[in-house]
């Protein structure tokens, strides 16, 4: 039997744990997966310097075609699967290693530093009130108004909402793009939900020693430089902990002075 390992990367090579590192190095091949994240700096190139044996992996090759995979686990290979961040928080490859097990094969799963736990971690605020997520995705004629359903819906329940942003190739979107998109819904809508006095918490390029969090409301956004993707937004909840307040009022000082 094969063994499969879903490893996270961590956000970059600092944060990237020794334990992956090890699983990586002993594995006969690592599929690294190029698009459900990107890393300022953990790169193929990187990992095939530190004597890995890996190639990159797009969606079809790990959820279209996976049972190339499997097929490789029947003849007794060590398969892991390389993901930036956390390798199952905000991925679909849990299909590929249930697929895995139930055939007899050895699963395991080596954690890495997720964008969801860092970005929380950043924006101090608590994880008790942590919503459901959702993704802004490019719009191909009309924007999907799920996204704005899902905030209103976590604002009801007081939770707060991270906001994932959608990776097209090489393009990946922006905060202010998704802010853009979000403004329109609420144009259309007007439920009151993107108002122009909402504050939005704006990570970019986190885990980067470039990286930056800005508090902001969401009628500044346009108007404020940001770095470079990739980044992800916070809608805070409804009604804060008064912790949670003085931490985002902080936050923002720092951000904007």
């Amino acid at each position: 039997m094969g063994e499969l390992y879903l490893v996270g990367l961590g956000l970059s090579r600092k944060l990237t744990t020794e334990k992956a590192l090890e699983v990586l190095r002993r594995s006969d091949l690592v599929l690294f997966d190029t698009y459900t994240s990107y890393s300022c700096d953990i790169t193929l190139e990187w990992l095939s310097s530190l004597g890995i044996k890996v190639e990159p992996a797009e969606r079809k090759d790990l959820e279209n075609e996976y049972m190339k995979i499997i097929e490789k686990l029947e003849k007794g290979s060590s398969i892991s699967i390389a993901t930036i961040g956390d390798p199952v928080i905000a991925t679909t490859h849990m299909a590929l290693a249930v697929e895995a097990a139930k055939r007899g094969h050895r699963v395991r799963v080596v954690p890495g530093v997720s964008v969801l736990c860092y970005f929380l971690s950043k924006a101090g605020l608590s994880s008790y009130k942590l919503g459901r997520s959702v993704t802004v995705t490019f719009p191909e004629n009309l924007p999907s108004e799920y996204p704005y359903r899902v905030i209103k819906e976590n604002d009801s329940l007081n939770l707060h909402t991270p906001v994932f942003l959608d990776i097209a190739g090489k393009r990946m979107m922006t905060g202010k793009e998704a802010v853009r998109i979000l403004m329109a819904l609420e144009d259309k809508f007007r439920e009151g939900v993107i108002t122009p006095e909402r504050y939005v918490v704006i990570g970019q390029r986190l885990g980067c020693d470039d990286e930056k969090v800005n508090v902001l409301k969401v009628s500044e956004v346009e108007n404020v430089e940001l770095a470079e993707p990739p980044h992800i937004l916070l809608f805070p909840s409804r009604k804060l902990h008064f912790i949670e307040e003085e931490g985002l009022e902080w936050i923002r000082r720092q951000s904007i002075e």
